[in-house]
């Protein structure tokens, strides 16, 4: 089983709060979400977490930011998202 890190799920979250078009920010967020069901987070020594908690974090850190108007508090959030799901490790299904 060959692992890796989550590269383009970070990148979407980062699309995502770049982008500026409404359209375009739900555009990435389907893209979010299918990516997250694509992929299954591993538990590990390093990464206690399971992968239902990474899911979640990853889906309500979106919810906030849509629903808070890209609130600056909110682009903090999914950044901080960005940087626990970066030490995790996955696999593609």
């Amino acid at each position: 089983m060959k692992t890796e890190k989550p590269t383009k799920l970070i990148q979407l979250l980062d699309d995502l709060i770049s982008e500026t078009e409404k359209i375009n920010v739900g555009q990435i967020y389907i893209a979010v979400v299918e990516e997250t069901n694509r992929i299954k987070f591993l538990e590990t020594a390093a990464n206690p977490f399971s992968e239902t908690v990474y899911k979640n974090l990853i889906r309500l850190s979106i919810k906030d930011f849509i629903h808070s108007g890209r609130a600056i508090d909110s682009i903090e959030v999914i950044r901080e998202v960005m940087e626990v799901i970066s030490q995790a490790e996955i696999i593609a299904e």
